[in-house]
């Protein structure tokens, strides 16, 4: 049994973005957060225009973006692929701005349809506690700016478990961080990370991703050596992202194998 954080996402613990304001019309909120992250510096006024024109811009193309973070993976996608969504207007990506409109279009449910069917096959049952519909209605009720306060998001599930929680994991601004930072460095971290590496890549079904994936850059990115401290979080943030597709290679395997019993049946 697995007890997951979905519905914290849309509702109690939103990772919100400033840009999320000027989506849901918060202006005049929006315009007193990025002052107050100006607060102390030099030519305040510059700074806070500069700040807005850089994240209504990132923002909104990373909200209308076919895929995530194109910057680290284009390399590895079939340039023929590329080319076809070059200028493919994706879908608003709601997840990340506006949790209710995210709910109500279906991406809520299509990741609970995931999760159920990957539990089922490996034998794990995933408990949502987050998953209650008054939780939803009451968290999605509340201003979007009160999500933020200076540089630290999800704001109010930092409050309301601030007195049962390590103020080390209060202080976390990175979901990938511990909340303790003295931990010894890994000696060993290599040997794991190649290892990993190793297994990940030799996952994929060449014949079923060769139409999306360029396969020479990944052997290329696979027989590279050990990566220095500057590319060795894009690095896994690069095999994390190939676990997705083998995990969604996984789940149509798995899903294929079902129906062919059923029509045996």
């Amino acid at each position: 049994m697995i007890f997951t954080g979905h519905g914290g996402y849309e509702g109690v613990s939103h990772r919100a973005n400033p840009y999320e304001m000027v989506i849901n019309h918060e202006y005049l909120n929006y315009l007193r957060y990025v002052w107050s992250v100006t607060h102390g510096g030099s030519h305040r006024v510059i700074s806070t225009i500069k700040k807005i024109r850089r994240n209504c811009k990132n923002s909104k193309a990373i909200l209308k973006t076919p895929y995530i973070e194109v910057e680290e993976g284009s390399k590895f996608l079939n340039k023929e692929l590329k080319n076809k969504y070059k200028n493919y207007k994706a879908p608003v990506l709601y997840f990340a701005y506006d949790p209710k409109k995210y709910i109500l279009n279906g991406g809520s449910r299509n990741r609970l349809d995931n999760v159920a069917l990957q539990g089922a096959f490996c034998d794990v049952r995933y408990m949502i506690p987050y998953l209650d519909y008054r939780v939803i209605n009451y968290v999605s009720s509340i201003p979007r700016y009160q999500f933020l306060r200076g540089r630290r998001n999800r704001f109010i599930f930092r409050e309301a478990f601030k007195d049962i929680m390590p103020k080390s994991l209060y202080r976390v601004t990175d979901k990938a961080d511990n909340s303790v930072k003295n931990l010894k460095p890994d000696s060993d971290w290599y040997d794991n990370y190649k290892s990993y590496k190793d297994k990940t890549i030799s996952g994929f079904d060449r014949e079923k991703w060769c139409r999306m994936l360029d396969f020479s850059e990944i052997e290329f990115f696979e027989n590279k050596g050990k990566p220095d401290e500057e590319e060795k979080g894009r690095d896994y943030q690069i095999l994390n992202k190939m676990s997705e597709c083998l995990v969604a290679q996984n789940a149509l395997d798995k899903a294929r194998e079902s129906s062919q019993k059923l029509s045996s049946l």
